[in-house]
């Protein structure tokens, strides 16, 4: 379903149930918000290129499940005859990687070893008679990859393994060489399969000559060795498109600073640039706005601030603080840094299940929420070992905040995760009531399912130019509600909803109109529809919801028994 621009209002109000109406906004954000308003920008798309890969390699652990020419991941693959470690799917894809895969196969024999993917990956290039013409227009900043220290270890490492893979003898000259590397870092891509694991490095040519943007007018998905580029419409349109280097749910300095880093420019787009809106997200909230000071040291804290807890010597006195202006109660900066950290998602080592179930504890944290889940230690992140922790996740509890937007998007792996599986770590760390076991297992997935209302709020208020990881929350949630509520009579029940949004963030007005679940679910799958249609042909799981979606989401709540018996499916 595609619309014109000057429906867009009416069609966010309706469908994006969060989202409040742009007439509601100032005058000032509505000439910052370009993502969702001056722009005003459909949520439909249209492909806009496809290109194939110029030259890829497979990462080592994945090479047996991927065809080293198309990267399809299908069974019954066969290996190459000579090395046995390359993977073909048919004749075809053999014949046409032989050109690429003549001087490796040869040195996989003779070595014994093999190079990692990127090396791999610069060894084809090398290996391809027609290459430096393909690739003399591209960016290589070489100067000021000489002037990186990381990059520079990165690129000796790289030349001795090929030095010694090749047996003392590299088919290219050292200025060659390093020119490659540079372009290499400059314009490769990673490819990812549907769920965005990574499969293999890769150059793109077409691809690689468009600029950044924070907030692109393409997004990017790959189909096997394709990447799939998908315009989505604006009443601006330019002439030079352009597509994001780096994830911008971050900071504007987070992503200035890795384009710097990584890119060698400073991104100056009407995202990085808008203050007000990296004010809201990133602000801190105690009391009231704007109510906690800049870091100080501590003992140039006004005297008027009240340091009951310092007094009696039980607690070390913090070097940094922050106090509140409302109530001149203090915070350790050092504290708030590390939760900032763990809701941020910086320090996870551990699995999908510790660190989904870590981060549904903490959403609750900062809603100021005990039931159903009290007292429970972090696995995935460093915990806090203090009894007012929560009061410090308080800190970031607010509708707007960017770190509990991400804490979000990670309780968003359970939507994939068995549900007896997240029960079963949880009971680990903490044993819940088994013989009220349906209540607790409902108010889990009623958690879930606020904390996926509340990312899809920050996402449609603030990072809308996002379309594709929208559509993918939207497309999660639906799987989600259809996997986990087998009784459809709950999606027409009205104590279910309230049970879901007493575990809101916020009590946003927006969700008046969602009287049940039901509601949630058809205009999820409308959004969802929107969004990923244009792309579904290019992923199995999107393409089979998608089929579907299409007949049914013109229907409303009345035929919500229809639409589960046949989506569940998917």
């Amino acid at each position: 379903m595609s619309l014109s621009a000057g429906t867009m209002n009416e069609y966010i109000v309706k469908n994006c149930i969060l989202l409040p109406p742009f007439s509601h906004l100032s005058s000032n954000q509505k000439g910052q918000r370009k993502c969702a308003s001056s722009l005003k920008m459909t949520l439909a798309g249209v492909v806009y290129m496809k290109e194939a890969s110029y030259v890829h390699s497979i990462l080592n652990s994945k090479l047996s499940k991927y065809c080293d020419g198309c990267l399809k991941s299908i069974p019954n693959l066969w290996s190459c005859s000579s090395c046995k470690i390359m993977m073909y799917c048919s004749r075809d894809c053999q014949r046409l990687m032989w050109r690429v895969h003549k001087l490796e196969c040869k040195q996989y024999i003779n070595c014994g070893r093999l190079p990692i993917a990127p090396v791999r990956l610069i060894l084809r290039i090398i290996s391809m008679q027609d290459s430096k013409c393909c690739i003399d227009s591209l960016i290589s900043h070489e100067n000021e990859i000489r002037n990186n220290s990381k990059l520079m270890e990165k690129y000796h490492t790289m030349r001795l393994t090929l030095w010694d893979f090749l047996g003392g003898e590299v088919f290219a000259n050292e200025g060659t060489l390093f020119q490659i590397f540079c372009k290499i870092q400059i314009n490769g891509f990673m490819i990812t399969d549907p769920n965005g694991v990574d499969v293999g490095p890769a150059l793109f040519l077409k691809t690689a000559r468009l600029d950044h943007s924070c907030v692109p007018e393409l997004q990017y998905v790959f189909s096997n060795r394709q990447i799939i580029l998908c315009r989505y419409a604006s009443s601006v349109c330019s002439a030079s498109p352009h597509i994001s280097y780096c994830d911008c749910m971050t900071t504007t300095e987070e992503r200035q600073t890795y384009l710097l880093n990584n890119y060698y420019f400073k991104c100056e787009c009407s995202l990085c640039v808008d203050t007000d809106r990296e004010k809201k997200i990133t602000s801190l909230i105690c009391c009231s706005s704007d109510c906690l000071s800049e870091p100080l040291q501590f003992d140039k804290l006004p005297s008027s601030v009240k340091l009951k807890e310092y007094n009696n010597d039980k607690l070390p006195k913090p070097i940094i603080v922050r106090y509140c202006f409302v109530c001149l109660r203090v915070y350790d900066d050092k504290l708030i840094n590390q939760i900032a950290d763990n809701l941020y998602g910086k320090t996870e080592v551990h699995s999908d299940v510790d660190t989904a179930l870590d981060a549904l504890i903490m959403y609750l944290r900062c809603c100021q929420i005990d039931e159903p889940i009290q007292n429970i230690q972090l696995k995935s992140v460093k915990d806090i070992q203090l009894e007012e922790s929560c009061s410090y996740y308080k800190l970031f509890g607010h509708k707007d905040s960017l770190y509990l937007a991400r804490c979000c998007s990670r309780v968003r792996f359970i939507h994939a995760i068995p549900l007896n599986s997240l029960l079963d770590n949880l009971n680990g760390r903490h044993q819940y009531n088994k013989t009220n076991f349906k209540v607790f297992k409902d108010s889990l997935v009623n958690i879930v399912i606020a904390s996926s209302l509340s990312e899809f709020y920050w996402r449609t208020t603030w990072l809308l130019s996002d379309r594709l990881q929208l559509g993918r929350l939207v497309y999660s949630v639906t799987s989600f509600l259809l996997s986990h509520i087998s009784d459809t009579s709950e999606f027409h029940n009205c104590n279910r909803m309230d049970n879901v949004k007493n575990y809101l963030i916020h009590p946003y007005n927006a969700y008046n109109n969602l009287d049940c679940l039901g509601r949630v679910l058809c205009k999820f799958s409308r959004i969802a529809y929107d969004i990923l249609s244009p792309l579904a042909a290019y992923n199995p799981d999107w393409q089979k919801c998608m089929s579907i979606i299409e007949y049914y989401k013109a229907q409303d709540i009345e035929d919500i028994d229809i639409m589960n018996n046949h989506l569940k499916l998917v």
